[in-house]
């Protein structure tokens, strides 16, 4: 007798508890419930995620025979190699079928990522099926205006049996890879009384500074137990050469409850405008910045490794000047704290423009 084997994905959707998948082969359908990991949290920090079911999951797995996973001597893939999984309808499907051993003593080890790709789709690329290495895969950091929510899982030393010795399918639950960045703004309340309602501000760029904890790429190995988060490595020519420039997704959008009285500098409706104590979005909603994480648990090792550098204006109306305002431009540096870039975290700033300072905290 033939056992076939049921593949199931549960993203671990933000925030959310029990989005459930069902997948069936064969005659003899399987219901499964998925436990959900949130992905951690700063303060008020946002959420994204995406639904495994729109764009599939790839699968690679090894039989270690009698053997368990972390006994065994393994060469490469033997099972399923980058094995796409997809839900049409109301099941998951593959092709073409693997089964379990007649005796249920083989183990199967499973390592599954999403969303899935062939040819470095959303800069994703699978070892290859005949790497030796642990298993990896390969991640490219995308255009900030479309990023790659990155997911990935396992299922170590599965047999086909579950616990109470009756026949299951796979269940992953998928994790968050990468670090969530958010920023909010306002101006402090000291500022508004100084500046009047005649001065507004102007956030007119914001880069992520090329350094050593921003990476354009890196390499994600997955854990070697079901339970556990697998780790980045990352090497100094995985680094970016260049700035992070995320000021083309800047939400200009004006605020239509807000009065702004300057109508004469030529910034009103080409920038993002910061009125007053409010703390708002400073990026478009539809917008998910997504940073490949500091290759260790801790995150960045000093303050600084992770820079933001913004530039802005501030714009007075006088009318006894000739042009009726003045502008004074303004760079700005914030280095991160230690401690940031955490993987499976969402981290939400919040920056302060001040009179006479600038403050940003989580």
């Amino acid at each position: 007798m033939r056992h076939t084997i049921l593949l199931l994905a549960a993203t671990a959707i933000l925030g959310c508890t029990d989005p459930l998948y069902d997948i069936s082969s064969g005659s003899h359908p399987i219901g499964f419930k998925a436990v959900q990991k949130a992905q951690s949290r700063t303060k008020a920090s946002t959420s994204y995620s995406f639904d495994v079911k729109d764009c599939g999951f790839g699968v690679i797995a090894y039989n270690t025979g009698i053997s368990t996973w972390n006994s065994s001597v393994r060469n490469h893939p033997n099972f399923m190699w980058n094995q796409q999984v997809t839900k049409p309808s109301t099941t998951w499907q593959y092709s073409p079928v693997k089964y379990w051993a007649t005796d249920y003593s083989e183990h199967i080890s499973f390592f599954a990522y999403a969303p899935y790709s062939t040819n470095g789709e959303y800069g994703i690329t699978p070892m290859p099926n005949n790497s030796q290495d642990e298993p990896y895969i390969d991640f490219v950091l995308s255009n900030p205006d479309n990023m790659t929510d990155l997911l990935a899982g396992q299922q170590i030393d599965q047999t086909g049996l579950d616990a109470n010795g009756k026949e299951t399918g796979i269940t992953f639950s998928l994790s968050h890879l990468l670090t969530g960045f958010g920023c909010k703004i306002k101006i402090d309340k000291t500022s508004i009384k100084e500046y009047g309602i005649t001065t507004t501000v102007y956030i007119k760029s914001f880069r992520l500074r090329k350094g050593p904890a921003l990476f354009a790429k890196g390499r994600y190995y997955f854990a070697q137990h079901t339970d556990s988060v697998g780790h980045w490595e990352t090497q100094s020519a995985d680094l970016s050469a260049q700035d992070l420039d995320l000021t083309g997704i800047i939400d200009i959008t004006r605020d239509p409850k807000e009065t702004n009285n300057d109508s004469l500098s030529g910034n009103r409706g080409k920038y993002r405008e910061v009125l007053n104590t409010s703390v708002k979005e400073l990026f478009q909603k539809d917008k998910k910045i997504l940073l490949i994480p500091a290759n260790n648990s801790q995150g960045t090792l000093h303050d600084g490794d992770l820079t933001i550098v913004i530039d802005y204006d501030v714009v007075t109306l006088d009318r006894n000047l000739a042009d009726g305002y003045c502008i004074q431009h303004n760079p700005l540096e914030l280095p991160l704290p230690a401690g940031s870039l955490k993987s499976n975290t969402n981290y939400s700033y919040t920056i302060e423009i001040g009179a006479n300072n600038i403050d940003i905290r989580l």
